[in-house]
């Protein structure tokens, strides 16, 4: 016959109780996600979730967790960023080239700047080529064309053609 076992040095984590659910909730809820395919516990009666703590004490208490992050999900992930950054700061340090992916967004980075630069330059181009005369023309067409739209609302088709036959455009010599 095995002796009895004490209940307060049992499991290498401590004990969990039903009291410590409001300290371990975040851990229990990443369980509950990863390992029970539930996410939401809230809407959950809480009967219901107090059988799941109860199952994640168990296994808590047990040491049969499958993962760290379900014991300390805090340290887990302190863990974690603080592993990244290194192999981050290693990778940096040791001049390896970026990634492909990081290659190719940097690359369509610079593809679209420098199409952003060549549309920005050709408006440029087109704004000095316009002379106030050009403007004012382009602003009295804009204006005929409201005045024919609202003629044509009207029923005033006599004003439609007017305005029609002064937006054509003007016949060049040497295009017939």
């Amino acid at each position: 016959m095995m002796g009895a076992v004490d209940q307060d040095a049992y499991g290498k984590n401590g004990v969990l109780r039903e009291a410590d659910y409001f300290n371990k909730q975040r851990e229990f809820e990443v369980w509950m996600m990863e390992q029970k395919k539930i996410h939401d516990t809230g809407g959950m009666p809480k009967w219901e979730t107090k059988q799941y703590f109860r199952e994640y004490m168990e296994d808590f208490n047990t040491c049969t967790l499958p993962h760290d992050k379900y014991i300390d999900l805090e340290k887990w992930e302190m863990a974690e960023f603080h592993r990244k950054k290194a192999s981050e700061a290693k990778r940096r340090a040791s001049g390896d080239a970026l990634s492909m992916r990081e290659d190719e967004m940097e690359m369509n980075l610079k593809k679209r700047r420098a199409r952003e630069a060549a549309n920005a330059k050709f408006d440029n181009l087109v704004k000095a080529s316009i002379t106030g005369s050009k403007r004012e023309n382009m602003q009295s067409q804009d204006l005929l064309r409201a005045k024919m739209q609202n003629a044509y609302k009207h029923g005033d088709m006599e004003t439609v053609k007017r305005i029609e036959k002064r937006l054509e455009p003007d016949e060049m010599e040497g295009w017939r």
